[in-house]
């Protein structure tokens, strides 16, 4: 399993499968008419209830890519996506961060990867594998910041890299 962090060829299996279950939420999100998001929210809870119920068979594994972990994953992102939209659309409120972070996902994705050599490369367990709670929370915060301010930073300079 430390081998392959990302689960190897099952993991891609298990990968492609939470893409594909995310597009069929998305699909279920917009049909319709718009406020009417019944059977997406149906359907997300449906998500969240197996995966709580697998877990007790598959362990939830990010490492691994286990079931439990891509539908208890798949389902609050499903829940994140809702609450976001009733803010934005229904509310009025606004997030210039998140604006800019979907301007350049691609971007803020190798950022990320090269951002992360910092933690992985010393090498050093108790910086990264072993690292204690308070730590990877610090870590896990200025990660966030950092790629925040190349966010915003890309955005005020209008510049966008898509495929």
């Amino acid at each position: 399993m430390l081998a392959s962090p990302h689960g190897g060829l099952p993991g891609a299996l298990s990968w492609s499968a939470m893409l594909i279950l995310a597009t069929a939420l998305a699909d279920l999100y917009f049909e319709g008419e718009k406020g009417s998001q019944k059977n997406f929210l149906l359907a997300v809870g449906a998500v969240l209830v197996f995966g709580a119920i697998l877990a007790f068979w598959a362990l939830v594994s990010k490492n691994r890519v286990s079931a439990s972990y891509v539908l208890l994953s798949l389902g609050a992102s499903g829940v994140l996506f809702y609450g976001f939209d009733l803010l934005i659309e229904h509310l009025g409120v606004r997030f210039p961060a998140l604006s800019a972070w979907g301007r350049n996902t691609l971007l803020l994705y190798l950022c990320h990867d090269v951002l992360l050599g910092v933690f992985v490369l010393p090498g050093l367990p108790f910086w990264y594998a072993q690292a204690p709670a308070w730590l990877v929370v610090l870590e896990s915060l200025g990660l966030l910041a950092v790629l925040t301010a190349v966010a915003l930073a890309f955005d005020r300079w209008k510049f966008y890299f898509s495929l």
